[in-house]
Parts: structure tokens; sequence; C-alpha cells
């Protein structure tokens, strides 16, 4: 992603790598407010060995996921805190 595309996502986080048959996961905690959130996502490549997209949720909250087998990097304009658990919790709203 260039500096353009990720110039209000001020934060990034990264999953990985992971080594050998080893799994990644990042498990996404927005809390009650999100319950019945209805995000929309677009895609921009979307391939077995490669998946990046944008999930906005309606409040303004945004992520750009780039997603490979063995990594995930996370761009999103709002704090979160990544736990050894693979939870993703947001801190700010």
């Amino acid at each position: 992603m260039n500096s353009t595309d990720k110039e209000n996502l001020d934060y990034e986080y990264h999953v990985g790598p992971v080594e050998g048959s080893g799994t990644i996961t990042m498990n996404l905690k927005l809390g009650d407010p999100y319950l019945d959130s209805h995000p929309k996502s677009y895609y921009v490549h979307n391939s077995d060995e490669l998946t990046e997209y944008f999930t906005v949720y309606p409040d303004g909250l945004v992520f750009f996921f780039h997603k490979t087998n063995t990594q995930i990097d996370v761009y999103t304009n709002r704090e979160f805190e990544l736990k050894d658990n693979g939870d993703f919790v947001l801190v700010s709203r």
C-alpha cells in the first residue's frame, strides 16, 4: 500500500510471519457498540496467496487488511491493542 492509500490510517498492526505449517489468527474485538453494525467490505485483491480489502463501519471506523498465508497486516484509523493470544481489541472510539 502506498502512502496515499493509508493517509488517514494512522495505526499499523502486524501478526506473523508464521513459519512452517503454523496458523495465524487475529480475533477482532470491537465491543458492544458494534454488535449491530453492518460494515461494508471492499476487496482490492482476493486470491489464495493474497487478500487485500477495506472494511468500513457506519461510524467511520476503517480497516485495511493485507493477508497472506504467513502474515496479517492491519492499518486502521483507531487505536487497538494486539494481545499475545491474537485478540485485537479496540482501545479508542
